[in-house]
């Protein structure tokens, strides 16, 4: 679910929760994180809410490597 972190709106945490809790066909959800940035606080944020709410989760991190053109 992208839309966490500095730009989040304000109704996000209250959305997220809702919508973590109402699936009852949920059985796992994944962080993703960037791997220039690495974990910051609203992951941290994420992962407080998903251990409250006794939502299963993973961590996936990413890093993609920038492709320069040889011109």
């Amino acid at each position: 679910m992208p839309g966490y972190g500095f730009r989040q709106p304000k109704e996000f945490s209250a959305f997220a929760s809702e919508f973590l809790t109402s699936r009852t066909n949920l059985k796992r959800t994944f962080l993703v994180l960037d791997g220039h940035v690495g974990f910051r606080n609203f992951d941290q944020d994420a992962v407080e809410m998903f251990e409250q709410l006794k939502v299963p989760y993973g961590n996936q991190i990413f890093l993609l490597e920038e492709h320069h053109k040889n011109t």
